[in-house]
């Protein structure tokens, strides 16, 4: 039994709507990256450079966090202290699969400008 031929006008639809959907996917896809990239340029309203990150946050109770920042603060060669559950646009290389059982590190995240 032969295949029974699609009308034309059913195929010229269905070639019609991919093209749409192929247009409408490279509008978005320049969206998005042009979204990216505004994000990328943005000031953040502090300098990345230099920036002392302690991943001990979660590790240490409150108490032991105040106590910890103070005797930081007391140090003539750090300009401020700051305390965060997260830091923006910085991930810790870790390898560890668990994260309850990291052990606290100090990693130094410095970026050129």
């Amino acid at each position: 039994m032969p295949a029974i031929p699609a009308p034309r006008c059913c195929v010229r639809h269905w070639v019609v709507l991919q093209f749409t959907v192929a247009i409408g996917l490279a509008i978005v896809a320049l969206v998005v990256f042009s979204q990216l990239d505004f994000m990328r340029r943005q000031s953040l309203g502090f300098r990345r450079d230099n920036v002392v990150v302690i991943s001990t946050y979660h590790s240490m109770t409150a108490a032991a966090r105040d106590s910890f920042v103070t005797e930081l603060r007391r140090h003539p060669g750090i300009l401020d202290v700051a305390q965060s559950g997260d830091v923006p646009f910085f991930r810790q290389r870790n390898d560890c699969a668990d994260a309850a059982s990291r052990s606290p590190g100090i990693s130094h995240h410095e970026t050129g400008n």
